[in-house]
């Protein structure tokens, strides 16, 4: 109920047991007075641009009562003036045109939820008197860019500042001792923040979601940080304590108590892998919580409590390693909302653990970082889970000699940049470090007895394989791998470059010794050598000239295979089989000459050698020749045989277009341009 203010026998603020205002002569305001002052408490008008008068009725205006504007939706500015020391709960809250206010020197008291949702109110400066900033006071506030506090505001309210998303920064006075709950939750552009050495404590969710900020100072007066108050700062990549903090300490922008007992809460934004220190014996509620970059993490012996929700909301985690026994004290939902393939993996003997599943999660038995078979004597190393890039291998897991490394135990570890290989392995299979790009160099140990084919295949950076010099069966020349006597040349690093002379008392060379180095340029092989065995130049992409001697019988299976780089190739007379896919897709290659020893060319031999444009055979027709051998050849390719050859037929042999060496016939002279 209104009335005016000269009415009689009106009562305020209740008249009749209603509520009851005065209706202020010629004002668009409803009010509720005392002898000396007057609160305003509505406004009737319609007046976008609004100041609220400094009197009425002769008493001074010095509150602004709750939800006095409240929703005003219309309203772009308004007017405070210098008398109001109060403003009340919600007074403006939902004014969302409202775009400037000024707030005189005298209020010292700004209430909850005050301009709580005026979405266009960009900037305020709180007056010096106020002490406290009230719950919500500014929560909501979309527009809002900056703020200031000033000195002797002790305390921000229970989400003062809630949902501001468009404040970056925000300067806090030293008078301030506490942030509340919520102050700054989901203020999602706030990039800094200071807090100052008076501040004693940070509420629950006081920063959350602030997925903007990347760092934050923490002074030495702090001595509380409720859970959550980080939560979903997925920017964060460090929090750093001030040394003279008795409560907290931290390493590396990853916060603990004082004694680094308890991991209290790792920064989201931080990523990659994560070792826990091991003084450190206490995983807090919610600690990794929603860190999305965080892959993998090593817990531990000395740890034996993990909080709820501790790793929970990590979509990149694949591994957790527990160096020790399960703790005894583990909460709810730790490990939920990690990585497809998520494995919790511990020690062999390792107490509390269970195995395929623990706690829900997929586990499995993981002696230090890697994975093995094993009979009642011996171990085999059949994989790597480890992160580090320098890798030694042990002689022993659970008391048990590692004596093989698997096949493809190391495959594609594209970032291993050095591996110790111990004593007591005896054997390296096939494949086992295929793809390892990044290794560099291996010494292999004097116990190695057997070394599988492709070991090393793909190791783009392998420039040198050292064999120890007691070795029985193994040896080295320059990096180059041999066998104990050197007769047979066995793995030319992959990372080698130039060209190579092979040592003069090699008579064979094994099976894709060569295979893969792509920076080879020329190879001269000795007069001892007999044969070429599979594989042995395949990839060899830069390889450009091959000194093959007499005495080399046979070329085997995709020996040459991809040697892009080649344009010539001269086997000799003493050749007398060329395997499957033997020169198969060398595209610069243009013309071939096959010896008359030649008697079997096995499938597929030329196949893609789109440059090629003449074979010419020496000799009769081999007795054996494979499918496709001379497919993908140029336009105008053309078999040539001589006179008298047996096998052959013209115009075309074997689906190819064939003819007679003229030279066979006829005696020539020869010009560039003609033949007589």
């Amino acid at each position: 109920m209104r009335h005016s203010s000269s009415a009689s026998g009106f009562t305020s603020p209740t008249w009749l047991g209603t509520p009851a205002a005065i209706t202020g002569t010629s004002t668009p305001f409803t009010t509720t007075r005392t002898d000396t002052e007057v609160t305003i408490t509505g406004y009737t008008g319609s007046e976008t641009s609004v100041t609220i008068p400094d009197q009425i009725d002769g008493l001074p205006v010095t509150s602004i009562g709750t939800s006095a504007f409240q929703d005003g939706t219309g309203l772009t500015s308004i007017t405070i003036p210098a008398g109001v020391t109060s403003i009340g709960l919600m007074a403006f809250s939902g004014c969302t045109s409202l775009t400037s206010i000024t707030l005189p020197e005298g209020v010292m008291t700004i209430g909850d939820g005050a301009f709580m949702g005026c979405t266009g109110l960009t900037s305020v400066i709180i007056p010096v008197g106020v002490t406290s900033i009230a719950g919500g006071a500014f929560g909501s506030c979309t527009g809002l860019t900056s703020v200031t506090i000033p000195a002797g505001v002790t305390r921000i309210g229970l989400g003062a500042f809630f949902g501001c998303t468009s404040l970056t920064s925000v300067t806090l006075p030293d008078s301030i001792t506490s942030i509340g709950d919520r102050a700054f939750m989901d203020c999602g552009g706030l990039t800094s923040v200071t807090i100052p050495a008076g501040v004693t404590s940070i509420g629950v969710s006081t920063f959350l979601n602030c997925f903007s900020l990347t760092s934050v100072m923490l002074p030495d007066s702090l001595s509380s940080i409720a859970d959550g108050a980080f939560e979903g700062c997925t920017s964060l990549t460090s929090l750093t304590v001030d040394a003279d903090n008795a409560n907290y300490g931290s390493i590396e922008g990853v916060l603990f108590d004082k004694n680094q007992t308890t991991l209290i809460l790792y920064p989201g934004g931080k990523a990659g892998s994560y070792t826990i220190p091991d003084s450190v014996t206490r995983i807090g509620v919610g600690a990794f919580q929603g860190s999305s970059g965080l892959t993998s993490v090593k817990i531990p012996a000395g740890v034996t409590s993990i909080g709820d929700s501790a790793f929970n909301g990590c979509p990149s985690l694949t591994r957790v390693s527990f160096l020790g026994n399960a703790p005894t004290t583990t909460g709810e939902g730790v490990f939920d909302g990690a990585a497809l393939g998520f494995t919790v993996l511990y020690p062999s003997g390792a107490s509390g653990f269970t195995s395929p599943t623990w706690l829900g999660y997929p586990a499995a038995i993981a002696s230090t970082t890697f994975t093995s078979t094993r009979t009642d004597t011996e171990v085999t190393i059949t994989g790597y889970t480890g992160s580090e890039t320098s890798v030694t291998i042990p002689d022993q897991i659970d008391g048990l000699p590692v004596t093989h490394i698997g096949t493809s135990a190391f495959q594609g570890g594209s970032s291993l940049t050095s591996v110790t290989i111990p004593n007591s392995v005896t054997s390296i299979a096939g494949f086992a470090f295929q793809g390892c790009s990044g290794l560099t160099s291996v010494t292999i140990p004097n116990s190695v007895t057997h070394i599988g084919d492709g070991a090393f295949n793909g190791c783009f950076g392998l420039t040198s394989l050292t064999v120890d010099a007691d070795n029985a069966n193994y040896s080295s020349i320059e990096g180059v791998l041999f066998d104990k006597n050197q007769s047979t040349l066995i793995l030319y690093p992959t990372g080698k470059s130039g060209s190579y002379t092979i040592p003069d008392g090699v008579t064979s060379i094994g099976d894709w010794a060569f295979m893969g180095c792509t920076s080879l340029t020329s190879v001269t092989i000795p007069a001892g050598v007999t044969s070429i065995g599979d594989r042995v130049f395949s990839g060899c992409t830069s390889l450009t000239s091959i000194t093959i001697p007499d005495g080399v019988t046979s070329i085997g299976d995709w020996a040459f295979e991809v040697c892009t780089g080649l344009t010539s190739i001269a086997l000799p007379n003493s050749v007398i089989t060329l395997g499957d896919g033997a020169f198969y897709g060398c595209s610069s290659l243009t013309t071939v000459t096959i010896p008359a020893s030649v008697t079997g060319i096995g499938n597929s031999a030329f196949n893609g050698c789109s440059s090629l444009t003449r074979v010419s055979f020496l000799g009769n027709a081999p007795t054996t020749i494979g499918d496709g051998v001379f497919d993908g050849a140029a336009l105008g390719f053309t078999v040539i045989y001589p006179s008298g050859a047996s096998g052959f037929t013209s115009p075309t042999w074997l689906g190819y277009p064939a003819a007679i060496d003229i030279n066979t016939i006829f005696s020539t002279t020869r010009t560039d341009t003609e033949v007589t």
